[in-house]
């Protein structure tokens, strides 16, 4: 008797375009169509919050210099210095709580503001 893997994995049947190698680095620069599929619209109302590494805070600073609203529920006290306030973690995200790198801390962070979860 044979035996057949039935991997089942969710990448199974996406497109060229879904893979780096594929749709990207095999494909000629002024080539490149279809990377990006706009899923749904951020108006300048919305409300957006933001949490991540790095990347978050980039996106978080760029929104904000483009007018849209990014909450804040951690301002800094109004006399503290633009740079101190950095170093001490004001402004990167939509609040204090540091870098947020998994799914499930990012989970966890939102059950804990909800009163979900206790830390």
């Amino acid at each position: 008797m044979k035996w057949e893997s039935k991997l089942v994995s969710p990448y199974n049947g996406l497109e060229r375009r879904s893979f780096w190698k594929t749709g990207v680095s095999e494909t000629h620069p002024l080539e490149l169509t279809d990377i990006y599929v706009k899923k749904f619209e951020i108006g300048r109302n919305d409300r957006i919050a933001t949490a991540g590494s790095c990347f978050a805070q980039h996106i978080a600073h760029r929104l904000r210099q483009r007018g849209f609203q990014v909450l804040d529920s951690e301002l800094p006290p109004p006399d503290l210095d633009t740079e101190t306030a950095k170093r001490f973690g004001f402004r990167l995200y939509s609040a204090r709580y540091g870098n947020v790198y998994t799914v499930r801390q990012l989970l966890q962070l939102i059950q804990e503001c909800s009163g979900l979860r206790r830390p």
